[in-house]
């Protein structure tokens, strides 16, 4: 946390080591680091793929986006897989089938809401 006690309500450290280990849908090297949740309800998630690892295909059971912020990977939804990098996004829809993976390891905030509204604009 930063030295300023005043800042420390609303700054939280990324630190990969704080992350628990995922076990839901045969995950195999994937850690998760749960930053914030609120109503709705919603959640947002720092998610950490390491090389070879990857949650397996399991339906969605809300909306998400997940946006990466370091490394390379993929994201498959309804059997379409794409490759994902830094800047990019994918979204996933309530109730579709979908995994994740990386070969080389992945950064990824995943935000999940019962609705979310994506541009139209942004393919």
């Amino acid at each position: 946390m930063p030295d300023d006690p005043d800042m420390a309500s609303f700054v939280h450290r990324l630190d990969p080591g704080a992350a628990r280990e995922v076990v839901d849908f045969d995950a195999s090297a994937v850690t998760a680091l749960h930053l914030a949740a609120g109503a709705g309800p919603w959640t947002a998630t720092v998610l950490y793929v390491a090389a070879g690892g990857g949650l397996g295909t399991h339906p969605a059971g809300r909306d998400q986006v997940l946006f990466v912020v370091q490394g390379a990977g993929w994201l498959e939804v309804d059997g379409v897989r794409r490759d994902l990098g830094p800047g990019d996004a994918g979204f996933v829809a309530a109730g579709q089938l979908h995994a994740k993976g990386s070969a080389t390891g992945m950064t990824a905030l995943v935000l999940q809401s019962p609705s979310i509204a994506v541009e139209p604009d942004h393919p």
